[in-house]
């Protein structure tokens, strides 16, 4: 846990670069608003910064008249956080000592586990970093503390699709809870392929599955459920937590099982190449 934080954690510090660009975004967007409506006040909470950042992308239809357009900021984010996790676990094995650990210890298993421990932890700090990131820039801009996303500053500013006037109170836990947990269903996934393929062409494919998830809304590409966007909180048909959070589970314990299983018979001295 401490090595891989020890080479992992200067990385960290391009989420609290990307978050402040995300909210000083929306606070240009807020005051633009503002200005264009005679300096009517459109407060907003720390919630709507984390919506704006993580609420993903409306599904797109190609059978409207709807142009797509990629959510650059929720991809982003998502992507870095897969790149901040990708090399270390096949870099520990190849050019430190984690084969030795593995030897010594006499269990492939624990030496997977406590990979998939610190890289769901990782996943973790990453999101706590996040949110306080948030509250401070909120708290510096004069904004409300609060935990419920704000509907008139969402219906102006942000594009929903939502027929809503106001959002249920779980919108906070779909944001909240589903990206986080959907960003360590993918991390595993991530740090499972790159020992089967090069770590390049596991992002590759976890890249692949992020862009589908804003083109298809289906319960299949697992990046749906990491858009509040697409939640039955903002929409009436959309998907529910209970959804979100038994195909976020499923991924962290196939991943973890067939990573136990594949380790059983991997030759340590075939290491991946990176």
């Amino acid at each position: 846990m401490r090595q891989g934080f020890i080479q992992c954690g200067r990385k960290l510090i391009g989420i609290i670069c990307l978050v402040l660009i995300s909210c000083l975004d929306l606070y240009l967007q807020k005051k633009g608003y503002e200005k264009r409506n005679g300096g009517i006040p459109l407060q907003g909470t720390w919630m709507d910064y984390l919506f704006f950042l993580l609420g993903g992308r409306r599904r797109f239809d190609p059978s409207v008249d709807q142009v797509f357009v990629i959510p650059v900021r929720w991809l982003l984010y998502h992507l870095y956080l897969l790149y901040a996790v990708l090399y270390y676990p096949c870099r520990d094995l190849q050019y430190s000592v984690g084969d030795l650990m593995m030897i010594k210890g006499g269990s492939r298993r624990n030496w997977w586990l406590a990979k998939c421990i610190w890289n769901m932890t990782y996943m973790a700090a990453a999101y706590v970093l996040t949110f306080v990131t948030v509250i401070c820039f909120c708290a510096a801009a004069g904004e409300r503390a609060g935990l419920a996303v704000t509907p008139e500053l969402v219906h102006a500013l942000f594009d929903t699709g939502s027929s809503y006037a106001v959002f249920a109170p779980e919108l906070s836990v779909y944001v909240c809870l589903l990206p986080c947990l959907i960003s360590m269903a993918l991390g595993l996934l991530l740090m499972l392929l790159s020992f089967l393929v090069k770590p390049v062409i596991a992002f590759l494919i976890a890249a692949v599955i992020l862009i589908a998830s804003t083109y298809l809304s289906t319960g299949f590409l697992v990046g749906n459920y990491a858009m509040p966007y697409r939640s039955a909180a903002v929409l009436s048909d959309g998907f529910l937590l209970w959804q979100g959070l038994a195909a976020g589970i499923l991924i962290l314990v196939v991943c973890v099982a067939a990573g136990m299983r594949f380790f059983k018979t991997y030759d340590l001295l075939r290491h991946p190449d990176v």
